[in-house]
């Protein structure tokens, strides 16, 4: 998932999936994981539009919400290993009215 759409007032969760960059031994330490959006009219943070994400083995499950229409937010979830490795993924929210 590279992007999606939403509605303002509609609120989901997107799944995030990290089995393809994380070693085999390596396991998602919930605790550590994170997610954020950038507003890119703006280019400034917006904590509004998404919650700290919930690991499901290698997904992150975050819950997208709010979101003024006609602007599109980067959405960057964040993952951290018992490995003490780093993985980053960016999602295009597309909020718009239909």
């Amino acid at each position: 998932m590279d992007s999606f759409s939403k509605q303002p007032a509609e609120t989901f969760l997107i799944a995030v999936e990290f089995s393809g960059s994380l070693d085999s031994s390596e396991t998602i330490v919930e605790e550590s994981c994170s997610a954020s959006a950038v507003n890119l009219l703006t280019g400034e943070a917006d904590t509004d539009v998404v919650e700290d994400p919930v690991k499901d083995g290698t997904i992150l499950n975050v819950r997208v919400k709010a979101g003024v229409s006609g602007t599109n937010y980067k959405i960057t979830v964040t993952a951290v290993t018992d490995g003490s490795s780093t993985y980053e993924k960016d999602i295009t929210m597309i909020v718009e009215d239909e």
